[in-house]
């Protein structure tokens, strides 16, 4: 249509000046009285009208095209596939198990564990936070050494802030952490800081009584017999012996035995000829009584005294 009104808007400009010229030729349209000023206006009229035509269905016609091709690729974009990469969570769980001061600083001990099906790689950021703000944050990488399903990591942040139980105004309270694999976020979580604290400093250690084992001690004719009735393993444990005849005459077995190592409810069977002194003599049951008989472990220390 707008093609049809271009052509007569052309047509009327081009009898414009033919109609001033000689009017008489345009006597059909202009009827009676055909004069220059007459055919002047009527042919200006025409062009306005076929102009304002023309330029209506042609902003109608754009309009559509301009639609049309809006919803195409309106179209197009909702057939696209999109590239968001999937994120599937994995269930790693992190546990703060104890804090022991360490050097003058606290060692904040965690567990990081796999609670999923299948094996994790990835990043474990942990942040450490007082009642009042952040205090620190510790970053571990498991992507060298995957953790398995149902297996468990420790690892530890140092810092120079208390935990509540210490300090109980500024002191570290809670802890948040963020799991991510191949940089992607795949478990968030926070928990509270535990009130199991252990003070492995030198003065603390020197001031710290030991705790008396649970032990049940026989002593035979051959062996030396120690049964551990407590829950807990002893490690590390060291047998002396005093004697009778001269507080000289020292027997020791020490924590690089075969024999340093008690397993709860267990009885250790300790032969006196490995119990020994500094140049080698063994001890000798027959001829002389055992007497002072310490055994000093991690777990704490027994004695006949």
């Amino acid at each position: 249509m707008n093609s049809l009104f271009a052509i007569l808007m052309l047509v009327s400009l081009v009898c414009l000046p033919v109609s001033i010229i000689n009017p008489k030729l345009f006597q059909f349209i202009l009827k009676k009285n055909p004069t220059r000023k007459k055919a002047f206006f009527v042919f200006l009229g025409l062009i306005v009208l076929f102009s304002v035509l023309f330029e209506a269905t042609y902003t109608s016609t754009s309009s559509k095209s301009s639609t049309n091709g809006d919803t195409k690729t309106s179209s197009s974009a909702n057939n696209q596939t999109p590239t968001t990469k999937f994120i599937e969570k994995m269930n790693i769980v992190v546990a703060n198990k104890i804090v022991k001061k360490v050097d003058g600083k606290y060692r904040y001990f965690f567990d990081i564990r796999n609670k999923d099906t299948k094996s994790f790689g990835g990043q474990v950021s942990i942040m450490l936070y007082s009642k009042q703000d952040a205090v620190i944050k510790g970053d571990f990488e498991t992507t060298n050494a995957f953790i398995e399903p149902e297996i468990g990591r420790s690892v530890y942040i140092d810092a120079n802030t208390a935990p509540i139980k210490i300090d109980s105004t500024n002191g570290i309270i809670k802890f948040q952490y963020t799991v991510k694999a191949d940089s992607l976020v795949v478990k968030t979580g926070e928990g509270d800081i535990t009130s199991e604290f252990e003070d492995l400093t030198t003065s603390a250690l020197f001031n710290q009584k030991p705790k008396k084992l649970n032990a049940k001690v026989e002593i035979t004719s051959q062996a030396l017999l120690v049964t551990n009735n407590d829950d807990l393993e002893w490690n590390m444990c060291d047998y002396s012996i005093g004697s009778d005849i001269s507080p000289e005459d020292f027997y020791e077995l020490g924590i690089l035995s075969s024999y340093a190592i008690i397993q709860p409810h267990q009885t250790m069977r300790v032969p006196w000829n490995q119990i020994t002194k500094q140049d080698g003599t063994k001890f000798d049951y027959t001829t002389t009584q055992p007497k002072d008989l310490v055994i000093d472990c991690s777990a704490g220390e027994w004695s006949n005294n």
